[in-house]
């Protein structure tokens, strides 16, 4: 999990290291930096931007596009960049919760249990 400059850098490490990455949940990511490695990485991928921090929300739409099938982008509204408005904190954090329930879900997805 990471915002900012580490959701990049968890896309990355993510890259590098297939198969050893449960998943990678970025908030507001600088994924622009992780450009180069977006198309190797194999784990799912959850990008989650508040809708008034248009230039994430481009730039993480970009960076779906070119992540393998079953990454997810969620825009939270009213959210700003860093989630300090009322209520969107909550609402990042039940978008949250619910990609890890449906990813349990998957078939083997008990078996990744205690991993990030």
């Amino acid at each position: 999990i990471g915002s900012g400059l580490a959701g990049a850098v968890a896309l990355v490490a993510a890259a590098e290291h297939p198969g050893s990455i449960w998943t990678v949940i970025a908030r507001s990511a600088h994924v622009h930096l992780a450009s180069h490695a977006l198309t190797r990485v194999r784990a799912p991928v959850f990008l989650v931007v508040g809708a008034a921090d248009r230039e994430s929300a481009s730039a993480n739409a970009e960076a779906r596009r070119k992540l393998p099938t079953g990454a997810r982008l969620v825009t939270v509204p009213h959210a700003g960049r860093d989630f300090d408005e009322p209520g969107t904190l909550g609402a990042l954090g039940e978008h949250v919760v619910g990609w890890l329930e449906r990813l349990e879900m998957r078939p083997g997805g008990s078996q990744h249990k205690g991993r990030a």
